[in-house]
């Protein structure tokens, strides 16, 4: 099965700008002024953002991999597509046991607010979890 978590915001960099007040403090300090920042400055800012926005990232996944450890045999973070996606998941399960993961699943987004969206999907063939070792 997949899990995909996105924050569920027009805006990424402006959600971020509301929810760290050290990152808004920043941008605050380079665009609040009457001089344009250098761009290293913005380059800088671009990191801070980056930093944040993946240890929000792994922050989440921990919460959401808690919760769905206990009806998944092997849960494997695949990488994430773009700044609006939180997690992408594959998960392992028992074919009997999809109901518990969909559940599971709904208590997981129960510990989110509406700022996150939760989409879960398949089954899939289990390619994820499969390793080929090719040698010539």
């Amino acid at each position: 099965m997949g899990v995909r978590i996105t924050w569920d915001a027009p805006n990424i960099f402006e959600y971020f700008v509301d929810t760290h007040p050290e990152l808004r403090h920043e941008r605050d300090r380079l665009f609040g002024g009457h001089h344009e920042p250098s761009p290293e400055d913005k380059i800088e800012l671009g990191r801070m953002f980056e930093r944040l926005l993946n240890v929000d990232r792994e922050e989440h996944a921990e919460k959401v991999e808690e919760v769905l450890s206990r009806c998944c045999d092997e849960i494997k973070r695949n990488k994430c597509r773009n700044e609006h996606e939180v997690m992408n998941l594959a998960c392992l399960i028992d074919a009997e046991k999809r109901s518990n993961f969909e559940q599971a699943v709904f208590d997981a987004a129960a510990l989110f607010d509406d700022n996150f969206a939760f989409d879960y999907n398949g089954p899939w063939p289990p390619h994820n979890f499969a390793e080929v070792d090719l040698k010539v």
